[in-house]
C-alpha cells in the first residue's frame, strides 16, 4: 500500500510544495519531506535544485540553523 503525504493528517501543515522532475517536495516550518518518483535517482545534480529552493525558503541566520531533509520512500508489497 502506498501512502503519500497528501493522504495524511500532516498535509495541512505543509507551507509550500515544489513538484520537480525527480519528485514532490513538501516544505514545513523546519523540515522538508520528499516523495521521490519511482525510477528516479537522487544525485548531486538534481539535489542542487532542491538545496537552492531550501536556501531560498529557509533563512540562513546562523550555523546552528538546522534543516532536516526526510525522504519518503514509496514501498509496495
Amino acid at each position: 500500500m502506498k501512502i503519500k503525504l497528501g493522504d495524511t493528517k500532516y498535509f495541512n501543515e505543509v507551507k509550500k510544495t515544489h513538484k520537480l522532475q525527480i519528485g514532490t517536495f513538501y516544505f514545513f516550518n523546519k523540515f522538508i519531506v520528499a516523495e521521490i518518483n519511482e525510477g528516479e535517482n537522487v544525485n548531486w545534480g538534481n539535489c542542487q535544485q532542491i538545496i537552492n529552493l531550501a536556501l531560498d525558503y529557509y533563512p540562513v541566520n546562523s550555523i546552528q540553523k538546522l534543516i532536516i531533509y526526510l525522504i519518503g520512500f514509496m514501498i509496495t508489497p
